[in-house]
């Protein structure tokens, strides 16, 4: 996912940066994937690992400006009645200055 949003990526650990380059070679970076995922893990199962890792930070990143949102829809969720009645006294107004 972040290899799809950008050209260019730092990867830090604990405050230093350890990789920077293309998002094909960072992620095959032996320092990265030593930091992220320890040793002992396969190519591919640290690619997995890192890519479920990513998805999770993303889905709750996600969960959590959609709930925001929702929450803040139905806070300024308009009234219906006070809508059609504003109408109908905007209309009035309108009639009374013509």
């Amino acid at each position: 996912m972040v290899m799809r949003l950008s050209d260019r990526v730092i990867v830090m650990d604990e405050g230093k940066k350890i990789a920077e380059g293309a998002g094909e070679d960072v992620r095959n970076d032996a320092k990265v994937i030593e930091a992220y995922l320890g040793h002992g893990l396969s190519q591919p199962a640290a690619n997995f690992l890192s890519a479920l890792v990513v998805t999770l930070v993303v889905g709750a990143v996600a969960w959590a400006m959609i709930s925001r949102s929702v929450a803040e829809f139905n806070a300024n969720k308009l009234n219906m009645e006070r809508t059609t009645q504003s109408l109908q006294m905007d209309a009035a107004a309108v009639k009374e200055s013509l």
